[in-house]
């Protein structure tokens, strides 16, 4: 093409361009080339509902009243055959479509293969180039498992299309904490924040920072342990991940109930804050970050037995019968949902093979922890207090809706847990640990005076 020829291919594409009529018609062009890499005579784009300024702009280059159409549907051809009609027409044989809409886009055009290898291939030098800026092998080692996860859930990958400079920032705060892992000590996230980005906040499970860092080490997870990569979002799942990181979220607030329990320090010396609550016969809460530094645990009855009740007022009235009895047994409180202190106290005690007697409230939150128990910690967990008698003792003027009852025959496993769901069923009434309390203590005291006796 001359010189002169594309001078005037850049006037009428001016013309174009200056006309919002003529927008969408050249926007579906340039995506039909994208799709197709070529712009021939046959190939055709629809415009449907065609506003005002489409039908005029439209009717005055075609030279057709389309003023009354509810669609327009446009050839290469039909758009070639009405320019060259036009005094721009006289200045050439064919339109050189190719050529008018790169003027139109500003740019060379390029099809959808073509930009998706060029994205993968300018995703893969910033990799390299990340790569050579550290010699971390834990950093080389998630490099390479976050190229191999091209799924929509790889929060980075998505990162690196959407907020490129989101991404560079986070794969810096990523390389300083590969620098100081593993951590000799627990830390609190927000102290972790500030030393990795001076930003005590930077981590908050609300920001973008946050859920990126979790997704950081699901992947450490996985290079650990050479599983399948797990992208969990639930808050006790993400606890419990940071924590084998040492790293902690609301700690106070995080705590196991106990009574009657020893133990000892990952320095081989008795916990002294278990000690005394057993030299006071105290029922108190163990801090997440307390338990962390536990080497083991075990209860003050020889055989190594506890039990653990789910509702934390009954298991104090336990706790204050026993005492007043004398009666050397153990108890955890479950507080009505499996928090990581009490689940990492359970994985401590069950390692040093320690058991567990359950009890907890008869609605599907009740069994539905109880299952929850007997899956983790299998032959370790036995049931107590799960029949009809002590259900129908329990039952409070609370309904059970059908939905509820229902999702339990997917949520339960245990024949004792189905058995006690067809009961609710007939019932369709919640029971509560409080209505129970004299028989459930009763079964407790005689439990360990049975135990002692045999010993």
């Amino acid at each position: 093409m001359s010189h002169e020829q594309e001078k005037h291919l850049l006037k009428l594409v001016n013309i174009f361009k200056e006309e919002k009529g003529f927008h969408r018609l050249f926007s579906l062009f340039l995506d039909k080339y994208k799709s197709y890499g070529r712009l021939e005579n046959g190939i055709s784009v629809t415009l449907s509902l065609p506003t005002e300024d489409e039908k005029r702009a439209l009717s005055g280059l075609i030279g057709k009243d389309y003023s009354r159409n509810k669609s327009i549907r446009v050839t290469i051809r039909l758009l070639e055959k009405a320019i060259l009609q036009t005094p721009f027409g006289r200045h050439f044989d064919h339109i050189p479509f190719q050529r008018v809409f790169e003027l139109y886009a500003g740019n060379k055009l390029t099809t959808k293969v073509e930009e998706k290898e060029a994205f993968y291939q300018e995703r893969e030098w910033c990799f390299e180039e990340l790569l050579s800026s550290t010699s971390s092998v834990l950093f080389h080692c998630f490099i390479d498992t976050l190229k191999q996860e091209e799924n929509p859930k790889n929060r980075f990958l998505q990162l690196y299309k959407q907020n490129k400079p989101l991404f560079l920032t986070m794969m810096e705060y990523i390389k300083r904490i590969c620098d100081i892992f593993p951590l000799t000590d627990y830390m609190y996230m927000p102290v972790f924040a500030a030393r990795i980005t001076s930003n005590p906040h930077t981590f908050d499970l609300d920001r973008e920072e946050g859920k990126l860092l979790i997704s950081f080490f699901q992947m450490v997870k996985k290079i650990e342990n050479e599983e399948e990569l797990q992208f969990e979002t639930r808050i006790e799942t993400i606890n419990a991940l940071l924590f084998d990181y040492k790293i902690l979220r609301d700690d106070l607030l995080n705590a196991v109930t106990l009574f009657n329990i020893q133990g000892t320090t990952k320095r081989d010396k008795a916990h002294a804050l278990l000690q005394g609550a057993c030299e006071e016969k105290a029922m108190f809460h163990l801090p997440l970050k307390e338990v962390g530094n536990l080497k083991s645990v075990k209860t003050i009855s020889r055989k190594n037995t506890l039990f653990m009740i789910e509702n934390s007022v009954v298991s104090s009235f336990v706790a204050n019968e026993m005492n007043y009895q004398e009666i050397e047994g153990s108890l955890i409180a479950g507080n009505g949902q499996l928090n990581i202190a009490t689940l990492k106290f359970l994985d401590l005690f069950t390692q040093g093979g320690g058991k567990i007697y359950y009890a907890g409230d008869f609605d599907p939150e009740g069994l539905t922890i109880a299952q929850k128990l007997l899956h983790r910690y299998k032959d370790s967990v036995e049931l107590w207090c799960y029949e009809e008698g002590m259900y129908t003792k329990s039952l409070s003027t609370k309904s059970i809706s059908d939905k509820s009852l229902a999702q339990l025959d997917s949520q339960l496993e245990h024949p004792t847990l189905l058995k006690m769901a067809q009961q609710m069923k007939q019932y369709k009434k919640a029971g509560y640990q409080e209505n129970i309390l004299e028989p459930l203590t009763n079964k407790i005291v005689s439990f360990y005076k049975r135990e002692e006796a045999t010993i």
